[in-house]
């Protein structure tokens, strides 16, 4: 008899215990979920993707404003004549992978910060 008392009180004691730790594991549950991993993008990010996107528009072009013309009958052109395109082109691309990368830097920060509730 005493031995079932101790299951009953031992039994409540884990029940009370579960009870306190049931809303973290449905709240740890909840943020896990797809649905809330969509997380609203913060300004500064959608920004630097913006800027990205154009970076890539604007070396594309100025490459293109920079590729020399055709360089007449029974001539060739030099190497260097195509640098400044090529130079600019890099430009575009490294400027918009930096800038992408700090948008998405960004947003992982914002996630982060969303997950540890400050």
């Amino acid at each position: 008899m005493a031995s079932e008392k101790g299951k009953t009180v031992l039994r409540d004691e884990c029940a009370e215990v579960a009870d306190d730790f049931r809303p973290i594991a449905t709240d740890a549950k909840e943020d896990l979920s797809p649905s809330s991993r969509a997380v609203d993008e913060p300004g500064l990010t959608v920004l630097f993707y913006i800027l990205s996107g154009l970076s890539f528009l604007g070396g594309v072009i100025l490459a293109s404003k920079f590729w020399p013309g055709d360089s007449g009958y029974g001539r060739e052109l030099e190497s260097v004549a195509y640098a400044w395109s090529i130079v600019w082109l890099s430009v575009g691309i490294l400027e918009a992978a930096i800038f992408a990368a700090i948008g998405k830097a960004l947003s992982l920060l914002q996630q982060i910060a969303k997950n540890t509730g400050t």
